[in-house]
């Protein structure tokens, strides 16, 4: 759990002005980086027939990218957001899919500093942006990315629990317990009361993916943080909501990059609004258990 107090780690505030900028800069472009690979990855995920495997290619008329059209943004900037090869509008979900990605990675070394707690929360902010982006463009929520999610969880364990510098096993043990209760104390009820709702008004309202995604945020969060984290997210979810059905609802085709339909029906994305909440309660520490 992080510690509450100044955003920036202290880590990083001893640093020179010159080394920080560096640090903030390296931070900020591998994130970038991260964020066009997990773009890729979650809309090859959700698009049947997509093939997997090869080299970038362009969503439109398929061409390969060259290495000069992957340098994230600025390739975007340089061809002024068309296609080299068919002239094609990209969308602008691709570069401000690498700026979201290279804004959280900076957030988490300046929350965390150069530490593993900071690679954890790397990590668990990708799978919260792939999570988004698939309930976006195709509204579903792949087991893939949840499993991913618990396994970066069960890697950071002993690392952030050795870099602690308690009692090893003390510290694995109250992160796993801690982890295990947000998990279980937010999922279980919940399903309870989707199921029951579901049951009662005889049509499907929030969908399993969104509960185990919420369980998987429980485990990184707890089940203070993770409560406040489901709070949040029904406040941002009313706020996105507005702007989703403002903007039509589905616009696009299933799959189809910076789409927000789903099969043609309106179905509202709650996964969004969740990572946004579940991220920032991270960040900030935010428990209203105390």
């Amino acid at each position: 759990m992080p510690d509450r107090g100044a955003f920036v780690h202290t880590d990083i505030l001893c640093l020179p002005p010159a080394a920080r900028a560096t640090l903030i800069a390296l931070s900020v472009l591998s994130g970038m980086c991260m964020g066009s690979f997990l773009f890729c990855v979650s809309i090859r995920s959700i698009c049947a027939g997509e093939r997997r495997g090869y080299r970038s290619r362009c969503p439109l008329c398929g061409h390969t990218l060259s290495p000069r059209e992957l340098v994230p943004v600025m390739s975007y900037v340089v061809q002024r957001g068309r296609c080299r090869s068919c002239a094609g509008r990209i969308p602008l979900a691709y570069p401000i899919s690498e700026i979201v990605c290279g804004a959280m990675y900076a957030a988490c070394v300046l929350r965390f500093g150069l530490s593993f707690e900071a690679l954890g929360a790397a990590a668990f902010g990708s799978v919260l942006f792939c999570c988004a982006v698939t309930d976006l463009a195709g509204g579903v929520l792949p087991d893939r990315f949840h499993a991913a999610g618990i396994l970066c969880w069960v890697v950071s364990l002993p690392l952030v629990a050795y870099e602690r510098g308690g009692v090893f096993w003390d510290e694995m043990r109250g992160m796993f317990a801690g982890g295990m209760v947000g998990a279980l104390g937010i999922s279980l009820p919940l399903a309870a009361v989707v199921l029951f709702m579901n049951r009662a008004l005889k049509r499907e309202g929030m969908g399993m993916g969104d509960i185990k995604l919420l369980s998987v945020t429980g485990l990184y969060l707890g089940f203070g943080m993770a409560l406040t984290g489901l709070i949040l997210s029904c406040i941002f979810g009313i706020v996105f909501g507005l702007v989703y059905r403002g903007c039509g609802g589905k616009t696009g085709k299933p799959g189809e990059p910076g789409a927000v339909v789903t099969g043609g029906r309106t179905v509202f994305p709650f996964a969004p609004a969740v990572s946004a909440a579940a991220f920032l309660t991270l960040l900030f520490g935010l428990n209203l258990t105390g």
